[in-house]
């Protein structure tokens, strides 16, 4: 349940711009929850299978570990494809290109034109904030779902086992850690570059 629907209706109201944040914020969460939900599966059948070679053979212990590996191993195959819906570099690249482009437009136009330079640093510290923005609001709304739904079950099983290191973690703090990345690039880069094309020009 979690990884069909742990990303809809992620909530955003931004306004008119709503359509557009919360589905940005909706493949930032998707990709988490998902990413998640199969790295825990993974960790599952890592646990159950090592588990089982180790247990004593003709046991109720061996024999359980037997049966939930065979599960784990049988729905794994469901969880494969890509986490976010969409070719990974094909979402980067689009979203490089773009600034390559704008930054090149900044750098021609700023000799001729300092008006629309300044526009285009604009443009460029916005689009970047809400980038920062859709990252870090759905990688919250991942970890606030992840938890409700997963961390519980999977501690009460980590430690039932015992001596089997923690359960899996999400990547919720990568991605905001990147976001604050990102917000730094808007902040300081940006009007620090607009700066020294426009007064260097």
């Amino acid at each position: 349940m979690l990884y069909r629907n742990g990303h809809r209706k992620a909530p955003v109201e931004l306004g008119v711009v709503t359509p557009i944040a919360q589905y940005f914020v909706q493949l930032v969460t998707r990709f988490v929850v998902r990413d998640h939900v199969k790295n825990v599966v993974k960790s599952m059948n890592n646990l159950y299978l090592r588990r089982w070679t180790s247990a004593p053979k003709d046991t109720r212990d061996a024999a359980m570990l037997r049966r939930a590996w065979f599960q784990v191993e049988n729905v794994g195959p469901g969880y494969g494809g890509s986490s976010i819906g969409l070719p990974t570099f094909l979402v980067g690249g689009a979203f490089a290109s773009s600034m390559t482009g704008l930054l090149s437009n900044i750098g021609e136009t700023g000799g001729s034109n300092k008006i629309l330079l300044v526009l285009l640093a604009v443009v460029l510290y916005a689009l970047l904030v809400a980038l920062a923005y859709g990252v870090i609001r759905g990688a919250a709304i991942g970890r606030r779902r992840i938890k409700m739904a997963l961390d519980q079950p999977l501690k009460s099983l980590w430690d039932v086992v015992g001596a089997a290191g923690d359960p899996p973690k999400d990547q919720a703090k990568i991605f905001a850690l990147m976001s604050l990345v990102i917000m730094a690039v808007a902040a300081v880069a940006v009007p620090v570059i607009a700066a020294i094309v426009f007064f260097t020009s």
